[in-house]
């Protein structure tokens, strides 16, 4: 398809506190990137980090990827496919800048790598072992330490953490779980002790959500408890896990947990009727998407759709409306809309995707547009 749309990515930079005094308006928009100077810009791929960067991934041509980084400047290149990768896959960001993404060597075989725009650090290489294949977006903290997706030469599937020197195992499907298949859904995260939280299925039926750092798991909730259990979590540096779950039919709601207590956040009782993905900072606030009873889909961070309203379609941007926020993973298994893409990145930072178009086919390859908000001080 060769209609251009018009579209933009954005990402929100959470204040020192997200209440629920906060009302819809009191966010500012910060354009990051245009489709000017792209051939496309990815919805799957933006990262922000707390310090207000973006990362994003396009392309300039059909045959060059790219990871650009911006917070509102001309943004910066930093990796593309024309040296020694011929292919770059979305990043993940850290505070210091640091991106981590997938790249196909222009020899052949995938690596993980990470770096800030000059030498990159190997955290596993496909062609030297012990992985056969890598695959989707890496989560990277503060120390440099990466949480990836990949399946070992002797078969099975995992979530790993590495810097640079050997792989640590945070969990595979050699015992009672079975690590999901698509390596994009779901993506792991990673806090600033290296502790990853990711999802799973167990062999015996079931799912869970889990944290862990290479010893024991830690089971944060599963299906013993609830209904349904989503495919996305985050985790902050204190080990609490933000989640979604379906606690009965078409009963679903937003929790966070620790592996012993777990606090509701947000539910489908009132104005929401499904939720997203899920962002969670170290002061222990969320932020999510949702869809409303009404149709619309937003950002929100808390019960109240309209006191916790960070942004929803028909909200004014870029001197326009929002007319599609787009989310980067899957709902909940079976209740997830035809469009339900989106992105959240970033203990203190969510972002989002709005495309104005007609007609709107905002879910597939599209020039999007890269940007960032503020929130502003509350009146």
């Amino acid at each position: 398809m060769t209609r251009r749309l018009k579209a933009w990515t954005a990402a929100v930079t959470a204040a020192a506190a997200i209440t629920s005094a906060v009302h819809a308006g009191s966010y500012s928009f910060t354009k990051i990137s245009g489709d000017e100077d792209y051939l496309l810009l990815n919805s799957f791929g933006v990262s922000t980090s707390a310090s207000g960067q973006v990362a994003f991934h396009g392309a300039t041509t059909p045959n060059n990827f790219t990871i650009d980084r911006g917070d509102g400047g001309a943004p910066s290149p930093l990796y593309d496919s024309t040296g020694d990768f011929s292919f770059v896959g979305p990043p993940g960001l850290n505070d210091n800048g640091a991106a981590a993404f997938v790249a196909l060597q222009s020899g052949g075989g995938y690596r993980i790598v990470a770096g800030n725009g000059g030498a990159v650090t190997t955290i596993a290489d496909q062609l030297r072992g012990p992985f056969s294949l890598l695959a989707g977006i890496p989560a990277i903290n503060n120390a440099g330490d990466v949480a990836f997706w990949g399946r070992l030469d002797a078969g099975p599937i995992g979530i790993f953490r590495g810097n640079g020197g050997p792989a640590t195992t945070i969990a595979d499907d050699t015992g009672d779980l079975t690590m999901n298949t698509d390596p994009e859904d779901p993506r792991p995260d990673l806090n600033s002790a290296g502790r990853a939280c990711f999802f799973s299925y167990y062999d015996a039926g079931g799912s869970g959500v889990f944290s862990g750092d290479g010893g024991p798991l830690t089971v944060i909730a599963d299906t013993g408890s609830f209904d349904l259990m989503s495919n996305t979590c985050s985790i902050n540096d204190a080990g609490l896990v933000a989640f979604g779950a379906a606690t009965g039919p078409n009963a679903n709601g937003v929790f966070t947990g620790d592996g012993m207590t777990t606090t509701p956040i947000a539910d489908s009782s009132g104005a929401y009727q499904q939720f997203f993905e899920v962002a969670l900072n170290n002061a222990g606030e969320v932020a999510f998407g949702a869809e409303l009873d009404s149709g619309e889909y937003g950002i929100f961070t808390g019960p109240d759709s309209i006191l916790d309203r960070v942004i929803a379609t028909g909200d004014p941007l870029d001197d326009a409306h929002a007319n599609l926020i787009i989310f980067r993973h899957q709902g909940l298994p079976g209740r997830s809309p035809s469009m339900r893409r989106w992105r959240m990145a970033a203990r203190a930072s969510i972002a989002l995707t709005w495309c104005q178009s007609r007609p709107l086919r905002c879910c597939l390859p599209s020039p999007w547009l890269a940007g960032a908000a503020r929130r502003a001080a509350h009146r």
